[in-house]
């Protein structure tokens, strides 16, 4: 698995990045040259994954009130933000895909 972007073969899943750069070629968008998910792209993969917006801010170390204003488009979210999003939603849905619910 090269850094965390290839297909998860043992659960089936994809990871966030796999993930939106399918949604940008089934809706026609060429941003998947620039290789940054979206917030609304974290966003639809954690809801479709089931997982609660809590445990994806609280898993990535990202603060309550950041989640809050970016989720509302009061801000943008940096590189950074994005990037913790973006392995925490990885993590988590690759732990949710395990028997026993643990990641390792």
């Amino acid at each position: 698995m090269r850094g965390g972007y290839a297909t998860r073969k043992q659960t089936g899943t994809l990871t966030i990045r796999k993930y939106a750069e399918q949604m940008r070629i089934q809706h026609g968008s060429d941003s998947r040259s620039i290789g940054m998910v979206t917030f609304e792209e974290i966003e639809a993969k954690r809801a479709e994954a089931g997982i609660t917006r809590k445990a994806l801010y609280e898993a990535a170390g990202v603060h309550k009130e950041t989640w809050r204003r970016t989720a509302s488009r009061k801000t943008a979210p940096n590189t950074r933000t994005l990037e913790r999003l973006t392995r925490a939603l990885d993590e988590l849905v690759e732990c949710k895909g395990e028997p026993n619910g643990s990641a390792r």
